[in-house]
């Protein structure tokens, strides 16, 4: 067993790094764990980490110590319901959610036509309105 030092980085698989620990060594587990967003096919972000890491944080952490876990806006509550089913108790929790990102506006009828396989008829665009919208945004 490796009792861990103060104030000391240690690199290497996180999972494998904490095995070697004794139970109720470190005071604080505060870590940005890959969100689960598959950020440009990177293997590395396949997914939230599950219970069996969350369990081995859990029996590194001293009565009383505290994890601070951030994730992603969208899968966060899979890495919520992971650290609970871990059995930490979830008391309080900090949400800071900043909006960043490519924001992509839908139209959902034409997503449901097109997952049931209908294809649009293509009208006339009406001319007045047409240039109206175009130099909507001249003026702001």
């Amino acid at each position: 067993m490796i009792v861990p030092e103060h104030n000391k980085v240690y690199l290497g698989d996180c999972l494998e790094v904490m095995k070697q620990w004794p139970d109720c060594c470190v005071g604080a587990i505060v870590t940005d764990p890959p969100y689960g967003l598959q950020f440009m096919g990177a293997k590395w972000d396949h997914g939230v980490p599950g219970m069996p890491f969350w369990e081995e944080c859990l029996r590194v952490l001293k009565p009383g110590g505290f994890l601070l876990a951030m994730g992603g806006t969208r899968t966060y509550h899979r890495l919520v319901c992971a650290i609970e089913d871990a059995g930490f108790r979830i008391h309080p929790m900090l949400v800071y959610a900043f909006g960043v990102g490519f924001p992509k506006a839908t139209n959902l009828s034409k997503q449901f036509d097109k997952q049931a396989g209908v294809e649009r008829e293509v009208g006339p665009v009406d001319p007045a309105r047409a240039g109206r919208l175009v130099n909507q945004g001249a003026n702001t």
